[in-house]
């Protein structure tokens, strides 16, 4: 519960770290001290068991939510499951096609690990950035050692998608066949492919997720693939969705519109709605969730650019 305790010195009350009792003539910290009010004993201290990141709690959890890298220090060794994500890539766009999206950031849940006194590195990713033509991939997350990778950005014009977590989906171009990047390790999938095979016009494909692959785009479609769907966690303290891929771009001179975004924070691809041209979306900060691709817009003057990855997030659960 975490209840902190409170010392008047002087006038002013002052917070007091830690409590310590004096036994044989030396101080020894306690974990928890009570105070009897009326016949009943109430508890006025509880040490933390560690400390780190965005601290919260329910009946039976509590919660190290790290939202940006920090460190993890256990004061009192304890047994914690872990989720570990990874940044999503960035979506990219094709010159004059449908650029690819970013791959879903790796993800990983660690169960039942045991947690010594001392400190841990935590880091957490950032998203990839988009971009006119070849996006970046996402950054690295990891807790100690365990590191997971960052999603594969999309590809742009005639280029496959890169790998990482999750891959990037391929960008397309007229007569050719480009593919979606692979997953780094066996936790992620595969980023969707690209076929222009007939010289038509058409989307790039949409970024892996850590649940399914991105899919693929045909020139039949007529709009970039859909990013794959990404995984769901309770680590939080209620289910939430993580680390899916980006939608391909469409391509508005053709009025073909983008992909969808897989759930789990994977943005929506850039194109045509059937009026006017739609920007791709951000992947969801602190999801792990691929960037949205891009491609040119309808009246040829510009771009719609491909949209950066979400960043990941690091999150320790343990008894309380």
């Amino acid at each position: 519960m975490s209840t902190r305790h409170w010392l008047a010195i002087g006038s002013e009350w002052k917070h007091v770290n830690d409590f310590k009792i004096a036994i044989g003539g030396a101080w020894k910290p306690v974990s928890k001290a009570y105070i009897c009010i009326g016949g009943v004993w109430k508890l006025i201290y509880e040490s933390s068991k560690a400390i780190g990141g965005t601290e919260s709690e329910d009946a039976t959890y509590k919660y190290h939510i790290f939202y940006s890298s920090g460190t993890f220090t256990v004061t009192t060794a304890l047994t914690a499951d872990i989720l570990i994500v990874a940044g999503g890539g960035g979506g990219s766009a094709a010159d004059g096609l449908g650029g690819g999206g970013g791959g879903g950031g790796g993800m990983q849940v660690i169960s039942a690990s045991s947690l010594g006194v001392g400190s841990t590195t935590v880091t957490v990713g950032a998203g990839g950035a988009g971009a006119k033509g070849n996006a970046a991939a996402g950054g690295n997350s990891s807790f100690g050692a365990t590191v997971e990778y960052g999603g594969g950005r999309g590809g742009g014009y005639a280029v496959d998608g890169g790998d990482g977590g999750s891959g990037g989906g391929a960008g397309n171009g007229d007569f050719t066949e480009t593919y979606g990047g692979n997953p780094t390790s066996g936790l992620g999938n595969a980023g969707g492919a690209a076929f222009g095979g007939d010289g038509k016009a058409s989307g790039g494909g949409g970024g892996g997720g850590s649940s399914d692959v991105g899919e693929d785009n045909d020139p039949r479609l007529e709009r970039g693939g859909n990013g794959g769907p990404g995984r769901s966690s309770t680590l939080c303290g209620s289910a939430a969705n993580y680390a899916g891929g980006g939608g391909g771009g469409g391509e508005p001179q053709g009025m073909y519109p983008g992909g969808s975004g897989g759930v789990g924070g994977g943005g929506n691809g850039g194109g045509w709605n059937g009026s006017g041209d739609v920007e791709a979306i951000t992947g969801t900060i602190n999801t792990g969730g691929g960037g949205g691709g891009g491609g040119l817009r309808q009246d040829q003057t510009d771009f719609i650019l491909g949209k950066a990855g979400g960043s990941g997030v690091v999150i320790v659960r343990y008894l309380k």
